[in-house]
């Protein structure tokens, strides 16, 4: 797995800037909105799936709710 760090972000969205409801990596963002500002405070470190098999026991563990 790799770890990826996602943020709130400050977009101008009709013409207002407002902050997102979700964070996203810096490369997701800066795709739709290139004059998005980073929400330092909001830092959070997620685990991603990268390889088929850790993709489906990631989908596996969130569907059963298992711990192990």
């Amino acid at each position: 797995m790799k770890q990826e760090e996602v943020y709130f972000w400050q977009i101008q969205w009709a013409g207002r800037w407002m902050t997102t409801f979700t964070r996203f990596t810096e490369e997701a963002v800066k795709r739709e909105h290139p004059e998005a500002v980073r929400i330092d405070d909001s830092r959070q470190v997620r685990l991603a799936p990268e390889t088929p098999m850790e993709k489906v026991y990631s989908h596996f563990k969130g569907v059963t709710g298992s711990t192990t």
